[in-house]
């Protein structure tokens, strides 16, 4: 009758060692792919908007070839790039309410604005 109850007692710890085991495994692959889920789904892009100065601004869009001239109060998304000439300056203005003033011979990537 003892060896009935201890063999009972091993498979019982066993089961539970494996199933939380289970558990663990599962909450290691679950938890960080719906964060990057929400994160994924939770965020919005938002416009930059790009104000010339003065003189040359150059803008190449996301996956464009080649650059063309900024025009005032464009509006820069993300994975753009935006360059000013040796004479020029340009203000890009954040939905945040940021800015960011670019001098003469200043290249930029806009890499990512978003926001929930």
């Amino acid at each position: 009758m003892i060896l009935v109850v201890e063999h009972n007692a091993q498979r019982l710890a066993w089961s539970i060692l494996i199933a939380a085991f289970a558990v663990f495994c599962a909450l290691v692959i679950l938890i960080p792919r719906g964060i990057d889920l929400y994160l994924t789904n939770a965020m919005t892009s938002r416009p930059v908007r790009l104000d010339v100065i003065r003189g040359t601004v150059l803008w190449m869009p996301t996956g464009g070839q080649q650059e063309v001239n900024a025009t005032n109060r464009q509006s820069v998304g993300e994975g753009e790039i935006i360059r000013t000439a040796p004479d020029s300056q340009a203000l890009l203005s954040f939905f945040d309410g940021s800015n960011v003033e670019l001098w003469p011979n200043t290249t930029i990537r806009i890499v990512q604005s978003q926001s929930k």
